[in-house]
């Protein structure tokens, strides 16, 4: 299995869709904002975004040249 870019993909222009969330994350825990008992919707939707972000951009293709 290897992983391939779309053709119709931009993935640096579409960085945005976990970039954004993921810096304002950084920048609320750095300024104490963040509410321990709400931390963990940051650490279920970050990785939701950044899963979204890849699907968009690449694909999964499975490798079927056998070896001879």
């Amino acid at each position: 299995m290897k992983i391939t870019k779309r053709t119709f993909s931009r993935p640096m222009a579409s960085i945005s869709i976990f970039a954004i969330p993921l810096m304002q994350y950084i920048v609320l825990k750095i300024v104490g904002s963040i509410k321990p008992e709400r931390e963990w919707i940051w650490w279920l939707a970050l990785p939701l975004l950044f899963t979204i972000w890849f699907f968009i951009n690449f694909k999964i293709v499975r490798n079927n040249i056998i070896n001879e």
